[in-house]
């Protein structure tokens, strides 16, 4: 199923294309409901071409991310479906700017590099979300063991209110 602006995926409506990957797309989205009259907001990250071990792997990757719990420096994921075929998952969604956009506007306004007054708040957000992540636990206290392997600035996000 090719999933496009404007369409329903289960109990969610799809508004805009964020970026899209090997692996599949991400949109912003709202969560239909009979709570709130817009939908709340959120972000599907929805899954392509995927043959029966990447299909595994994409919801392993969901379930994993939903025993993490809450956590200020790491977005949830707050549901895992299939739709037509077509599996996704759905994070909360979080107000801010991803950093490679921060850091492209930087290099636009100025040749050097982010101010360390920026930079760091920044980058003790993204190791504090990493050590909750690989420090995090199964019920029962047995280690997730996470590894996370795809750190890159595009997924990243800096928000005015001081979340990393």
């Amino acid at each position: 199923m090719d999933v496009k602006t404007g369409a329903k995926l289960g109990r969610y409506l799809i508004e805009e294309l964020v970026g899209q990957g090997s692996e599949g797309s991400v949109f912003h989205a709202r969560q239909l409901n009979v709570a709130t009259a817009r939908g709340m907001p959120c972000v599907v990250k929805v899954a392509k071409n995927l043959n029966e071990e990447g299909y595994q792997h994409f919801l392993a990757e969901a379930k994993t991310a939903m025993k993490l719990g809450p956590c200020p420096n790491i977005v949830s994921v707050i549901d895992a479906d299939a739709d037509d075929g077509t599996p996704f998952f759905v994070m909360e969604y979080s107000d801010g700017i991803d950093l490679q956009r921060l850091l492209a506007h930087q290099k636009k306004i100025d040749s050097r590099p982010l101010p360390l007054p920026l930079a760091l708040p920044i980058l003790k957000g993204i190791a504090d979300g990493l050590h909750y992540a690989h420090e995090g636990r199964k019920i029962g206290g047995k280690p997730l063991a996470l590894i996370h392997r795809d750190i890159k600035p595009e997924i990243g996000r800096a928000s005015c209110r001081e979340r990393v």
